[in-house]
């Protein structure tokens, strides 16, 4: 075998080992926002994927593999919205977008993350327990972000402007 054959074989198997490793997130992925669904009830047509890398299409409707990359941070990301309207009939419809942070460890175990102040959090795909703990942490997260959306709107120091600006 040549020194130029075994590059090209070397090249082979890093490609394999990456799409390899991108399966995997995205199998676990899938395993953990249908868990997500089913614990918490949310029909499946208020759940939508979207890209994180790029500037999502909304006449797109992207699936899981769709939205879901391997970026520099070494984390696969993932993004989900849900919109939070039972019937769908509310115009505009309140959505929620969910950026997860997905990063399979040596042990076979994932750290999730969704958002730059979360330490991550190990889940085992077979344990119920470790699904549960980060389902009903995001749970109260979102439900806490929304409850204090507007408060925190009113305390901020940023200045809206509203109207015609003049220089």
């Amino acid at each position: 075998m040549s020194k130029f054959d075994e590059l090209c074989q070397a090249n082979a198997t890093s490609r394999n080992n990456y799409f390899n490793y991108v399966e995997e997130c995205r199998r676990f992925a899938r395993q953990l926002i249908n868990g997500l669904l089913d614990n918490w009830i949310v029909p499946k047509g208020n759940l939508r994927y979207f890209p994180t890398n790029e500037e999502p299409d909304s006449a797109k409707n992207y699936t899981l593999a769709g939205g879901l990359h391997l970026d520099d941070d070494t984390y696969c990301h993932l993004g989900v919205e849900m919109i939070l309207d039972e019937n769908m009939q509310t115009i505009p419809q309140q959505a929620i977008s969910i950026i997860f942070h997905i990063k399979k460890q040596d042990d076979g175990r994932f750290i999730v993350k969704v958002d730059s102040a979360d330490p991550g959090h190990l889940i085992d795909a077979n344990s119920a327990s470790d699904n549960q703990q980060f389902y009903d942490f995001l749970f109260q997260l979102i439900k806490d972000n929304l409850e204090t959306d507007l408060q925190r709107f009113l305390q901020s120091k940023s200045t809206r402007r509203i109207g015609f600006i003049h220089s």
